[in-house]
């Protein structure tokens, strides 16, 4: 199984978090909040009020199934977030 990482800036628009060649396999995606705005994380639907808040400094750790993309935002201007996937192809 292959690890892989990036850094993704979040933006007000549902931001794809998922490595671009992950979604073939299961993996687990493991996310860092490295900036300082709350990220909200969901699926491509995200906003603010519906996604699961993530906040700075924050981790959060998912199991996906193939196929599955996981999506995150913020309320105004961008905001960093580390990803680590395992289990990548």
């Amino acid at each position: 199984m292959a690890i892989k990482t990036q850094v993704v800036t979040v933006t007000t628009s549902a931001t794809k978090l998922n490595l671009p060649d992950d979604t073939n396999t299961g993996f687990a995606i493991a996310l860092y909040n490295s900036g300082a705005a709350t990220v909200f994380v969901g699926g491509s639907a995200v906003t603010t009020a519906t996604g699961f808040p993530l906040a700075a400094a924050g981790t959060l750790s998912v199991d996906l199934a193939a196929g599955e993309e996981l999506y995150g935002i913020v309320a105004s201007s961008t905001n960093t977030v580390a990803v680590l996937c395992q289990g990548v192809a």
